[in-house]
């Protein structure tokens, strides 16, 4: 079977959201089907996309957009020629895999208007992507056509029917994988020299929050207190952020840049904080709970079904300062409970999260094409 994965991420080289598909195609891949996958060009190559690539998937990378209008004509012609190519042979699935609710929406329509069976994977979902009377009957046609959608969180999956005014009885909830499912509980870090967080995630402000927390730390009573923030992850804003963190004068945050050693991470922190304005179901807090830390989060996406206040956590009800502070100071009001937190944190992960989400994916993918085979067979004369 030939099947063909559509990264609609463009923004960033690489991140949580591809996880889920990539795995995915790696387990057909095993399986002998003919795996593609779809992504942005990026120079270099991301380290996962060449990864994917030795291990035998076909990497088809997009033409880079234009600027200037002559060049745009010219990428249109090059983009159309691509599609063309990659639809060529009639796929028996395309998976389009979207960082929100509507950057995949061209290439469902693309698939609608070739009669190529597709999935649709939503990997975040939030208020701020609401769409337009126009937009929203558009998706609404598009995620009715899909064979599947895909979203990582319950919430994800209500608020995008609500979006588009329609039920979606094909949609369901498969969370994003872990990548640590070898690894033990870490020892819990020492606190003489104060508490030590992290937040780990892309830096960018509008889906993950970071300003939220230098607003924080620059307020009392956090500007008096022995803490020390550090972010780790790298990003389109992460210049205006420190920038930020000198203009307020905190020197106790460190920009750590991104790191691929997660446990190395959390063996030096005591808790996570992740005051993201959206999500699907982070992968961040995922590890976090793993090693063994509680958290700080938003009631975004699926962050509050792993983090439970008081007992694996602290959730604060919105993004803004003055909820996601008040979620902090309890925090530091129950430090004695921290690691016996992280611990519960670690089982409550343990519970929840499926012993391999990619498999769950790459299975439903498979029962697809079978269904879409039975269905396009001719009925007995």
């Amino acid at each position: 079977m030939r099947i063909v994965f559509i990264s609609s991420m463009a923004g960033y080289p690489w991140g949580g959201s591809e996880e889920l598909w990539s795995q995915a195609a790696l387990h057909l891949k095993r399986k002998g089907h003919d795996v593609v996958a779809s992504v942005a060009t990026w120079h270099p190559v991301p380290a996962p996309v060449v990864a994917l690539e030795q291990q035998g998937v076909q990497i088809k990378a997009r033409p880079e957009m234009a600027s200037n209008l002559l060049a745009k004509i010219a990428a249109r012609l090059r983009r159309q020629h691509y599609c063309r190519q990659l639809l060529n042979g009639k796929p028996d699935l395309i998976v389009v895999s979207q960082g929100n609710n509507s950057d995949g929406l061209e290439w469902m329509e693309l698939c609608m208007q070739q009669a190529a069976p597709f999935v649709s994977i939503v990997q975040a979902n939030s208020e701020s992507f609401w769409p337009d009377d126009q937009l929203a009957a558009r998706l609404a046609k598009a995620y009715a056509s899909a064979s599947r959608v895909v979203c990582v969180s319950q919430q994800n999956l209500d608020l995008l029917e609500n979006q588009i005014g329609c039920d979606l009885p094909n949609g369901l909830v498969i969370q994003n994988p872990c990548k640590l499912a070898d690894l033990d509980t870490l020892p819990w870090p020492p606190d003489n020299d104060g508490l030590h967080f992290a937040c780990v995630g892309r830096l960018d402000p509008a889906a993950k929050g970071q300003d939220i927390l230098l607003t924080i730390l620059a307020s009392p009573p956090w500007r008096s207190r022995t803490v020390h923030l550090n972010f780790y992850g790298s990003g389109r804003s992460g210049n205006s952020l420190k920038s930020m963190a000198k203009r307020l004068g905190l020197s106790n945050v460190t920009f750590q840049g991104h790191s691929e050693n997660v446990a190395q991470i959390w063996r030096d922190h005591h808790l996570a904080l992740m005051p993201s304005r959206l999500e699907g179901t982070p992968l961040a807090l995922i590890e976090a709970m793993w090693c063994g830390r509680p958290a700080v989060v938003t009631d975004v996406g699926g962050s509050s079904s792993l983090c439970i206040e008081g007992e694996t956590g602290f959730l604060a009800t919105a993004p803004v300062p003055e909820l996601f502070a008040a979620a902090m100071e309890r925090a530091w009001s129950s430090q004695a409970l921290l690691q016996a937190m992280g611990n519960a944190a670690r089982r409550r992960v343990e519970h929840l999260r499926p012993q391999d989400s990619a498999i769950n994916l790459s299975d439903l993918l498979e029962v697809c094409i079978s269904q879409t085979q039975s269905f396009s067979k001719p009925l007995p004369a």
